[in-house]
């Protein structure tokens, strides 16, 4: 009996021993998975807080990256204009240095090749560009408003009548290396007061305004504003063809050294009143004064031979003195049969 109750003893302290393990166990196994879960939580968190971090660092970054590349493309977008308008700016000056001579001679001029062919007849100041060698016959005809114009230094040629007509025009100047100008080039010009010659011209000069060879022995053009009595220098040997067309002078002595007398010199001199001719002439051209209304006295020399039958056509007041005799308008053919002999 004892000896049962010994064993019962000891089989219940034996339980009471397994079941406190039992619950130390579970206790331990609690505590050991709240250990291993507090870790895994603790690492959860701290990945999502660096997740979270790292987004926002990338946000910042993306943040800073899109604003720098905004910046940045402002900056080349505020920038491109300013290198375009500098561009623009750096290209600008040969714009203008050609519309200053443009404008003038595109608008207000028609070339054609090297030569100036028309002109606007509203153009009051011109400016022929370099590059152009010649002004063609009746270019600037009729210009009547045209008072300046700039000629070219490569301009070579001015033709018949160039200028013909143009009654604004006070002055002009013929380049050095311009070597051809006609005789009627500035016909009706009737304010022209000066034709000056640059200096270095080899064909033309100038004095006092009048249009010379470079020699001074021909005498090419008076300028038809030119007015009161003139005479022509000594040494000069020849007067071309209409010198003194419509000029205003009023009265004129041509010296012994003149050989020649082109026709239609003294044309449509309307205020020429008295001529004396020297004795270096013998031949009377073609309307060497024409039309000179106020003509009442011409002196022939005795050197004289020829006279042409329209040499004093429409001078109704003219009286000619021949070899001492003197012939009225109304004897003109008899002067004609006098000096040529038929």
């Amino acid at each position: 009996m004892k000896k049962a109750k010994i064993i019962s003893a000891v089989l219940f302290a034996a339980l009471v021993l397994a079941g406190c393990n039992e619950n130390t166990g579970g206790s331990q196994n609690q505590s050991s998975q709240q250990s291993s879960s507090a870790p895994f939580e603790s690492t959860v968190e701290s990945s999502s807080d660096t997740q979270s971090s790292e987004t926002q660092s990338s946000d910042v970054q993306s943040s800073d990256t899109q604003s720098s590349e905004t910046q940045s493309s402002e900056v080349q977008s505020s920038s491109a204009p300013q290198d375009q308008s500098s561009s623009q700016a750096q290209s600008t000056p040969s714009t203008p240095q050609q519309s200053s001579t443009t404008p003038e001679t595109s608008s207000a001029l028609t070339i054609r090749g090297n030569k100036v062919v028309d002109c606007d007849e509203n153009a009051e100041t011109v400016v022929i560009p370099q590059g152009v060698n010649e002004i063609e016959e009746y270019a600037f005809a009729d210009c009547k408003k045209l008072k300046s114009v700039t000629i070219a230094g490569t301009v070579r040629d001015i033709e018949d009548f160039a200028f013909k007509g143009c009654t604004s025009l006070t002055s002009i100047t013929i380049p050095a290396g311009t070597d051809d100008v006609s005789d009627s080039a500035f016909d009706g010009c009737t304010a022209l007061k000066e034709i000056n010659v640059e200096s270095g011209n080899r064909e033309y000069c100038s004095v006092d305004g009048v249009l010379y060879s470079s020699n001074k022995t021909e005498l090419i053009r008076l300028p038809e504003g030119k007015t009161g009595e003139f005479s022509i220098p000594t040494g000069v040997y020849e007067i071309d063809d209409r010198a003194f067309a419509n000029t205003g002078i009023k009265s004129i002595t041509i010296p012994d050294t003149v050989r020649e007398i082109g026709e239609s010199a003294f044309d449509g001199c309307n205020s020429l009143t008295t001529v004396k001719v020297g004795n270096g002439i013998t031949e009377i051209e073609e309307r060497l004064f024409k039309n000179c209304t106020s003509l009442t006295s011409v002196t022939l020399p005795d050197s004289v031979r020829e006279i042409e039958y329209s040499a004093f056509e429409g001078c109704e007041k003219v009286s000619v003195s021949y070899k001492g005799k003197t012939y009225s308008y109304a004897q003109i053919n008899d002067l004609y049969k006098a000096v040529n002999g038929r």
